[in-house]
Parts: C-alpha cells; structure tokens; sequence
C-alpha cells in the first residue's frame, strides 16, 4: 500500500493479487508511508532523518555526502583556520577540520586571521597580506626637531621602526 503516494509502498501492507488496485504499488520500499519526502528517491540530508530509506541517518561523506553537507577545510596546524588543501563533505565536523579557509600558512600554528600582527617585516602573522600593519607591539618614538638625539615627549609616533627625525627618548627639554 502507498499512502503517501509517492510510489513507493509500505512494506508491512502487502496483498497479493494478479490485478491492480488504487492505492498499490509492486514496491515496498518506504520507510515512512505517511510522508512523500521520505523514500529511496529523496536525497539526503543532514537533518536527523533516513531520508532516502536505506537504515542510515546523515551518512556519507565526499561524493556520497547528503546534499546540504557543509564542506570541511583541513586544519593541520590546529590554529582552528582551515586550508583549501584538504576538503571534506559531510553533516558533523570531522577531527581536524574546521569550517573555515582563511589560513595563509597551514603549516604554522603561528599563523591565522584570528592571531595579532606583530611587527615582523618577514611574517604575517594574521594573514592579512602585509608583515606589519595593525601590529600590536609598535614602539613609540619621539620626534627630534632639533637633531640632538633628544625627542619632544609632546610629539609622538608609534611604529614598527625608527623614522627618520625621531628617537626612542622623550628627554628634551627645549626641542
């Protein structure tokens, strides 16, 4: 018996016959008769339900994956930013892989867009495309006006390196 209709029958409601009756179907592969959405045609999905009828819930992963199966990226230097390196498809987090794709630097745990700048003219540290931009350890310098080593408390910079025309003291007095 179909009682969805969705051509696919009820396997505990069989009658034998050699003529067709209203209602029946020579299949009896539904999981759940009372709702179209759920038989061996229906994809699946990553919902809690054997969509598709085969005794699993959510399985696969890959190719095989259920339709709106998130993709995983690898994450293997644990900074919790994935690389696009090593992808997976499937309902639940696998270990090792996060959600996202943002690492610059899959090898160095050091590195992710969530960690600060530091001032490095090698490294960037939060991926940003630059080694020294919204570094949190800048060094504040005094300007110098008079050029005699001492800087003005009053005029300030802050910066990874040492301008020109600055200092790294505050001692003048008369700049």
């Amino acid at each position: 018996y179909d009682d969805d209709g969705d051509g696919f029958g009820d396997p505990s409601t069989v009658l034998e016959t050699c003529s067709v009756i209203a209602g029946m179907v020579q299949d009896n592969t539904d999981c759940d008769d009372t709702d179209p959405n759920y038989n061996p045609d229906t994809p699946e999905l990553c919902n809690g339900v054997d969509d598709n009828c085969n005794g699993q819930l959510d399985e696969g992963s890959g190719a095989s994956a259920p339709v709106d199966a998130p993709t995983w990226y690898i994450d293997t230097d644990g900074d919790m930013s994935g690389s696009i390196s090593a992808t997976l498809l499937q309902c639940s987090q696998p270990s090792g892989y996060v959600g996202n794709m943002d690492d610059c630097d899959d090898t160095d745990p050091a590195r992710a867009p969530t960690f600060p700048e530091l001032c490095s003219d090698t490294i960037d540290e939060n991926c940003d495309g630059d080694t020294t931009f919204a570094a949190i350890d800048l060094s504040t310098f005094y300007a110098d006006s008079d050029m005699d080593g001492y800087g003005n408390p009053a005029l300030t910079i802050q910066m990874c390196e040492q301008p020109s025309g600055y200092v790294d003291n505050a001692d003048d007095c008369n700049d």
